[in-house]
């Protein structure tokens, strides 16, 4: 029934083996808890709660988190080293991706005052030396309403305030590869294409190629990661960014978030949804396969080659595999590991 506790017994074999770490950063997009972001009395509150979030994607081997760090508005530059240096101590695999802080500048300023300001927020990172982001500097610009036209003025005076820039764009479109020169890093979905196929192509240029939203974040966590040339995956949203966090019909994001508000703060038991354990899931399948790739042994190499094969190049057809075919997938791993330890 609802609200009741249910205890059920399990045995854990805890096996020896020792699994490399990630190799490509997994982890979600995550913004300050929207319902605490509301007033200023509630600042603290609000940066307590996205050091227990972080802490949480921590444990959860999540490190490829996207973190919560303010536009540097006015006198913002102290804030934003600060929140810089709030995510490196959470274990943010550094490089990670800031969505907001050059839009919120530029749609504040205009293009070259809004790319100064950025520039001196990069110059202070490196002087202090905190590690150096990616900003967004394009957010979908194959759609309609985004205005491509008025990307290569922005492009420009970005590039002309700081050379130390990470520029990156997110990509939806197949048309879009014809923008892909003007960035460092291409974060690219399905819209796109994910094919192996595809990613190839971007990567030859000698650009970075993420993935975003997939929603299929076991898959792409684990499987699609390890074997493609993608070199990170973000994914749309731990917290609901806008409108209304306790109504899902609010807003236009609807429902798209795995960490939902909660009376308290830091609560002992958090509310989640599934996405964000088959994300982690995903960071484990990595690992393993990591593992196996490394192994010399001739059942292990037949192995790999089998699950490898069973995997394939195209996206539609790796997305006919279930959560269920992908944990057997591992479970086969599992068994061999077991097997070489005896």
């Amino acid at each position: 029934t609802a609200g009741a506790w249910e205890e059920v017994p399990i045995e854990i074999e805890v096996l020896g083996t020792k699994l490399p770490p990630l190799q490509k950063p997994v982890g979600f997009y995550l913004e300050y808890p929207a319902h605490l972001s509301w007033r200023g009395a509630t600042r603290l509150d609000r940066e307590r709660q996205a050091k227990c979030d972080l802490d949480m994607f921590a444990k959860l081997g999540l490190n490829g988190t996207a973190p919560p760090i303010s536009v540097p508005l006015r006198d913002g530059l102290e804030i934003f080293t600060a929140e810089t240096r709030a995510a490196k101590a959470a274990g943010v695999a550094p490089g990670w991706l800031l969505y907001d802080p050059l839009r919120g500048l530029r749609n504040a300023y205009g293009d070259e005052r809004a790319a100064r300001i950025g520039a001196a927020a990069v110059a202070d990172l490196k002087r202090l030396g905190l590690p150096l982001p990616v900003f967004t500097a394009a957010d979908e610009p194959g759609n309609p309403e985004q205005f491509t036209k008025g990307l290569q003025p922005w492009m420009a005076a970005l590039r002309a305030a700081s050379p130390a820039y990470k520029l990156a764009g997110r990509l939806n479109n197949p048309g879009d590869a014809a923008l892909v020169g003007l960035f460092d890093v291409a974060i690219v979905n399905s819209g796109f294409g994910l094919d192996f196929a595809t990613i190839d192509r971007v990567a030859n240029t000698g650009k970075s190629v993420w993935i975003y939203n997939t929603f299929e974040p076991r898959l792409t966590a684990g499987l699609w990661l390890t074997y493609s040339r993608a070199e990170r995956y973000v994914q749309w949203h731990a917290r609901l960014p806008t409108a209304d966090p306790y109504d899902p019909l609010d807003g236009r994001e609807v429902d798209v978030q795995v960490l939902y508000p909660s009376q308290t703060v830091c609560p002992a038991i958090p509310d989640i949804h599934r996405d964000l354990l088959r994300l982690a899931d995903g960071g484990v399948d990595q690992r393993w396969l990591l593992w196996l790739q490394a192994r010399n042994e001739p059942e292990a190499r037949q192995l790999a080659q089998k699950l490898r094969g069973r995997l394939g190049t195209s996206w539609s057809s790796a997305m006919r595999l279930t959560d269920k075919d992908i944990a057997a997938m591992r479970a086969e791993i599992v068994t061999l590991a077991q097997k070489l330890e005896k």
